[in-house]
């Protein structure tokens, strides 16, 4: 679901490229990355928030094999393949600016009876063509785990997701763990949403 998410907002942002040739150089790419947690005391779970945001400089590009190359933050360089559902692809330069904005939303609670085990939707929204290059493509997909052991001592519990894996993982000191048993529900819901945009740099 992740993959598909990141392809359809770099097809999409291309797609809608209006970009020129900028006469100054190029800024140099750069990433950033933010966090922050958000709980209630006792409650298990909470709310968990990571946004990356990263830009980079369109540094090459091979009309004939509709290859675009980026120049990327730590030196990274990426040569992304446009297929022929990338409309404007002529009107890439060298010298335009990608900038990706990367939300990530992971909510963990207890399950009830009511809670759905799995599921996953995405979807995509763009510029249309001539307004400003841009792409907000955002998903969200949920699982559930089962506790399938509790170490009270040292506050640790195990998860089995419903793939086979497991996940050994700390409990929080503020949450009461003999209130818990296993065979537990635990839901994880994730949210991301990845914005887009290519321009002058």
């Amino acid at each position: 679901m992740k993959h598909l998410i990141l392809s359809l907002a770099l097809a999409s942002a291309f797609a809608s490229v209006s970009g020129v040739i900028g006469c100054q150089s190029a800024p140099e790419p750069k990433s950033e990355t933010s966090t922050k947690a958000a709980f209630d005391r006792g409650v298990p779970g909470g709310t968990f928030t990571r946004t990356q945001t990263a830009t980079g400089n369109v540094t090459a590009v091979d009309a004939k094999r509709r290859l675009v190359t980026l120049d990327l933050p730590e030196g990274v360089k990426e040569t992304v393949q446009c297929g022929p559902e990338v409309a404007n692809f002529d009107q890439i330069r060298v010298g335009d600016q990608l900038r990706v904005t990367v939300t990530d939303e992971v909510k963990v609670f207890m399950a009830t009876t009511n809670t759905p085990t799995e599921s996953g939707v995405a979807t995509i929204a763009r510029a249309p063509i001539g307004a400003k290059p841009s792409a907000v493509v955002s998903g969200s997909w949920q699982t559930t785990a089962t506790v399938t052991a509790i170490d009270v001592p040292n506050r640790r519990a195990t998860l089995q997701f419903e793939d086979g894996s497991s996940a050994n993982v700390r409990v929080r000191d503020d949450v009461d763990m003999n209130q818990r048993q296993v065979g537990d529900k635990v839901v994880i819901r994730i949210n991301e949403t990845i914005a887009i945009a290519v321009g002058k740099a």
